[in-house]
């Protein structure tokens, strides 16, 4: 708009000095400090364009740089993340197969432990959860084992180095195993 009004300002000063051919010094003199500022008003306006356009200029170039530098670190995050998706996914699989050879250990111990009840080898299994106290054999001969009135079986019991009440020993036992193979099923 300011450029079109100093436009048609151009055109009356171009008709002004074709008609100032006829008229005197001092009104040319006039004319010529009009064109003077109009183009010295006409530079600064297109200077400031200029100025304005160079800045655009700068911030898309600024704006380019950022955007190159988001890419790079999106890239590099996608890879971290692609790479710590490997990690987990490959210690999901080791944890899978450590509950997995885990489980079996444990059902091979059972039936070890099992096949042994059944031919009467209780003295060489050591209890779950507890160790069987060492006691030499000089020791087993110098003092005789107190009279009580338990029954056989406790005897039997506290010989082998299994508590009184076998059963929570046996329920621990079961309760572990049944966790062991829970995980292990849902890691698959």
């Amino acid at each position: 708009m300011d450029l079109s009004i100093q436009q048609s300002a151009l055109q009356q000063r171009r008709d002004d000095t074709i008609a100032a051919d006829s008229r005197d010094p001092q009104q040319v003199e006039e004319c010529a400090i009009r064109l003077v500022t109009l183009s010295e008003r006409l530079s600064r306006f297109l200077s400031g364009h200029v100025e304005r356009l160079q800045e655009a200029a700068r911030e898309i170039k600024s704006a380019a740089q950022l955007q190159a530098k988001y890419e790079a670190m999106t890239a590099e995050f996608t890879k971290k993340q692609q790479e710590w998706e490997r990690h987990r996914e490959a210690e999901s699989q080791r944890m899978a197969a450590d509950a997995r050879l885990l489980s079996d250990a444990w059902d091979q111990i059972e039936n070890e432990r099992r096949e042994r009840l059944s031919h009467g080898h209780t003295h060489d299994m050591p209890s779950a959860g507890y160790s069987t106290p060492e006691v030499s054999h000089q020791e087993t001969q110098a003092s005789p084992a107190p009279q009580t009135n338990h029954s056989l079986s406790d005897t039997a019991l506290f010989d082998m180095g299994v508590p009184k009440s076998a059963q929570p020993s046996t329920v621990q036992f079961q309760q572990l195993k049944r966790e062991i193979r829970q995980h292990a099923r849902r890691s698959r």
